[in-house]
């Protein structure tokens, strides 16, 4: 299989050139309910997901109970227009419409409506979310730009994990998994009047898995991580409810075995830390208004570079019915200050760091153009960084009522700042005849980040219809038109050639620079029939066009005739996440209650191949069987990638990390409720 890496690609071009909600119980829900299911992430309020012009899907606690999944990226996985790749048995990338790579970079991820995307690397560390499973309420998955709400980096899309109140978590629950992948094991204790809720949850994992090692071996590696948190909840009176949220996580990552050598394993650890506080004002009006703040601090060391980020947030936002319309409105300031570090020679950092300060807010009229049949929303967001300056995020959508049946169009800008890795990295890398990558000359490839990056800009056109056919068979459409501007992605400045010992050796500079536009065209669909009482299953299925240009900013005036061939001659790089992208993903679940005690699920996927960096396309299936000893008991068996003895699924288009290497997995899984 063919691997891509920015030195070895530098290489071949010079050589080829100088040759020629909380009362209800959601338990039971599934995608068949989405006509009266709920969510808020679309528009900041409580919301019918069918009555919401975008793409939306909610992960429910029914999903997450009879996925068999282990970690929050596999749930992810069941979502039409997601993309979830295992980069080295430690780290994942998870996106939505392309750009998938580990720094996912277009993807607001939110923890209850805090932000947990790191904008020190402009994505989300995902083996540092240790939540466990049973805890979380549901996900809301928005595909598309929400950036008129939630501001910059909400590009492609947006994930809220909702976690479950208080009131939902009375009594001890203990959960503990066990199986050739490693162990989890989670203890939630809670309590509480009509009044004040608590809740305190300690959760820990260890996984193991195997990489695909650059001596084209396979090498063993174990992440281990710990995470305590606790929640308080009080509802004074109906109308007024407060929260209360902290937590606290640690990890290790590495090697299981010591003495492997320098095999592009990555190892390390990391600390995390969180307080959320929330007040929420609710009125039978359906006037609504909340005001909240948060405070992150990130920690992680990783193969020499350290990384520290601080968030400091504070929001207010409200909903005002005027007549049968209604006014959405919020303001937001947000203190991040970023420090990285470097001890590793192949990367250092023009700086130590960087504070940006970002002040926005937003503004959303919903009015009914013909009453209860269809509504316009319109909308934007104002937002100005100290580091990238103003920016205005506006969108329009439309939504139609014909019977059961919903069709909606949406327009909106979103735009995505660069991170401090992209301003500041400088990096470095050598092949030749001999050493970590091989090229018949040497060669230097150097890469600086440039602190002028202007935010990538996309302007979506999407289109989707929700409908049913009879009572049993349900189905969710949508359709998108995306153009990219300004992507960050490295282009060649110079080149020098040098004899050493009478051997040839090549420079080659490049930037990180807004050097690639891009377009994608795709279609995405979720389908759920209901065979009968006791058989469901869901199908869903994604299809993506993705097309990108890279515009060259090399300047050969003032070289020689050779070096100038060479230089034009260099490979332009566009961003990472562009050559990682299946063109289609599908697959279907299905569940059959066996008996009153018994459960049997299925999940049957299909993922594209990825042909620039060499991984096939691949089939998967997973099942799940799962039995009720008693009321308080349950006991499920599960299987996970039961078709391949070993498999790849990813690979990071310019950096050389080991891909992980995907096996058969065989766990129990037993979970007790007092």
């Amino acid at each position: 299989m063919r691997r891509t890496n920015f030195a070895v690609g530098v290489a071949a071009a010079l050589l080829a050139s100088a040759a020629p909600a909380a009362a209800e119980d959601l338990t039971r829900y599934s995608l068949e309910d989405l006509l009266t299911l709920q969510a808020t992430s679309v528009a900041k309020k409580r919301q019918r997901v069918a009555d919401a012009a975008a793409a939306v899907f909610v992960i429910t606690q029914e999903d997450i109970r009879r996925s068999g999944a282990r970690t929050i990226p596999d749930l992810l996985r069941m979502v039409p227009g997601v993309e979830v790749g295992s980069i080295d048995g430690n780290s994942t990338a998870v996106s939505m419409r392309g750009f998938n790579t580990r720094f996912a970079n277009s993807v607001l991820v939110l923890v209850n409506g805090r932000a947990i995307y790191v904008s020190a690397l402009s994505g989300v560390l995902w083996d540092q979310l240790l939540d466990p499973l049973d805890q979380i309420e549901r996900i809301e998955v928005v595909r598309g730009p929400g950036a008129t709400l939630w501001g910059a980096n909400a590009v492609n899309g947006i994930i809220n994990i909702i976690t479950k109140d208080t009131a939902q978590a009375r009594g001890v629950t203990a959960n503990t998994r066990s199986g050739t992948d490693g162990q989890d094991v989670a203890l939630q204790a809670g309590g509480g009047d009509a009044e004040t809720g608590y809740r305190v949850t300690g959760a820990a994992r260890r996984k193991l898995a195997s990489a695909l090692t650059r001596d084209g071996g396979t090498a063993p590696i174990e992440t281990q991580g710990a995470q305590l948190s606790a929640q308080i909840d009080a509802a004074p009176d109906a109308d007024n409810a407060l929260t209360f949220k902290a937590g606290i996580g640690v990890g290790k990552f590495g090697p299981a075995k010591s003495g492997l050598g320098d095999l592009g394993l990555t190892a390390g650890g990391f600390t995390d830390s969180n307080v959320l506080v929330r007040w929420s004002r609710g009125q039978a009006d359906a006037s609504s208004f909340m005001a909240q703040g948060f405070v992150n601090h990130v920690s992680r060391d990783e193969s020499g570079i350290s990384i520290r980020e601080s968030i400091y947030n504070v929001e207010a936002n409200g909903n005002i019915a005027v007549g049968s319309d209604e006014l959405g409105f919020g303001i937001n300031y947000r203190l991040t200050q970023n420090i990285l570090k470097s001890q590793a020679s192949s990367i250092g950092f023009l700086s130590d760091g960087s504070s940006d300060n970002l002040v926005s807010g937003f503004v959303q009229y919903d009015h009914w153009l013909v009453s209860d049949k269809v509504r316009l929303t319109v909308g934007t967001k104002l937002e100005n960084s100290s580091i990238t300056g103003f920016n205005v995020q506006p969108s329009v959508r439309l939504l139609g009522r014909i019977g059961d049946a919903r069709l909606w169009l949406s327009a909106s800008r979103a735009v995505r700042t660069p991170s401090l890795l992209e301003r500041d990295a400088h990096l470095s890398t050598t092949a030749g005849p001999t050493g970590r990558f091989y090229s018949p000359i040497f060669v230097d490839v150097t890469a600086s980040g440039t602190p002028s990056l202007r935010s990538a800009r996309l302007d979506s056109l999407e289109a989707g219809v929700r409908f049913n056919i009879g009572e049993s068979l349900k189905f969710d459409i949508a359709a998108y038109h995306n153009r990219y501007k300004d992507l960050v992605g490295a282009a060649p400045l110079g080149a020098d050639i040098r004899f050493d010992g009478g051997m040839p050796r090549v420079t080659a500079n490049y930037a990180l620079v807004n050097n690639s536009d891009s377009t994608s065209t795709g279609v995405e669909a979720a389908v759920t029939w209901t065979a009968t009482s006791s058989l469901r299953m869901d199908g869903y299925y994604s299809f993506i066009d993705s097309r990108f240009q890279v515009r060259p900013v090399f300047d050969a005036s003032g070289l020689t005739p050779l070096l100038a061939q060479f230089g034009y001659s260099l490979p332009l790089f566009p961003q990472p996440g562009l050559m990682t992208t299946p063109r289609q993903q599908g697959g279907v679940r299905a569940h059959w209650d066996v008996g009153p005690n018994v459960e049997i699920d299925g999940w049957l996927r299909h993922v594209g191949e990825l042909k620039n960096v060499g991984v096939p396309a691949y089939t998967t299936f997973d099942l799940r069987a799962a039995v009720q000893l008693s009321g308080n008991v349950t006991l499920s068996l599960v299987g996970q990638n039961l078709l391949d003895k070993n498999r790849l699924e990813f690979r990071e288009s310019l950096v050389s990390a080991a891909p992980a290497v995907i096996s058969r997995q065989i766990a129990f899984d037993l979970r007790l409720r007092m």
